[in-house]
């Protein structure tokens, strides 16, 4: 990693560190302090944002999730990524460039039935029972594994699901997944694991 790249990270961290705080109240611990105890062996001491504000919009929690993350490689690299991942669809720094056609996913049944997430280009959406996961269900959920799929948006705006190695598997279109490989999806394709199904759209 070279210097240029930490100090883009480095940057990225502030602001979403400042929205941390702003939003949650609580005063978010450095990614330094953070790593040590990594290190150490023990779990993250920051609390996740959506523990804190769990009526935050799931594209900001998983915006500042990222913008914080502990390695620097993982945070966004450049305000236009953090900014569309905030503000997806939205010309938001004025660049006056065309903005992308949305992709996103609808659940349709299940116990997230009628929520939407949005896709945007660089940015996992992950789905599971893990606290680390952008959609997180139940302790309890049946059939569900703590990292059950991912979706994903390259910059081409195609999109793609994966199955996270499940215990009960993800099925596109009636389909059960091969593990970790990505699969493109094309509007109207249903992705179903346990009793949620979710229509991917654009």
């Amino acid at each position: 990693m070279n210097q240029k790249m930490t100090v883009l990270s480095e940057h990225k961290y502030a602001p979403c560190a400042t929205m941390y705080r702003l939003l949650s109240g609580k005063l978010p611990i450095k990614a330094t302090d953070r790593k040590v105890a990594l290190y150490s062996g023990e779990p993250d001491p920051m609390m996740p944002i959506r523990s804190l504000c769990p009526e935050l919009p799931s594209h900001v929690a998983t915006a500042l999730q990222k913008g914080m993350a502990i390695s620097a490689e993982q945070r966004y690299q450049t305000i236009c990524e953090l900014a569309a991942q905030l503000f997806p669809n939205t010309d938001v720094l004025g660049k006056g460039e065309p903005m992308r056609k949305s992709r996103y996913v609808k659940c349709v049944s299940g116990i997230c039935k009628e929520k939407s997430q949005s896709l945007n280009p660089g940015v996992n959406i992950t789905f599971g029972r893990s606290e680390e996961c952008t959609i997180r269900y139940p302790a309890g959920s049946q059939g569900i594994s703590r990292h059950q799929c991912s979706l994903t948006l390259d910059n081409k705006g195609i999109a793609y699901v994966r199955d996270e190695n499940s215990s009960f598997g993800t099925f596109l279109n009636g389909n059960r997944l091969k593990p970790q490989i990505w699969y493109p999806l094309k509007s109207g394709d249903r992705i179903r694991f346990a009793a949620e199904e979710y229509c991917f759209y654009k």
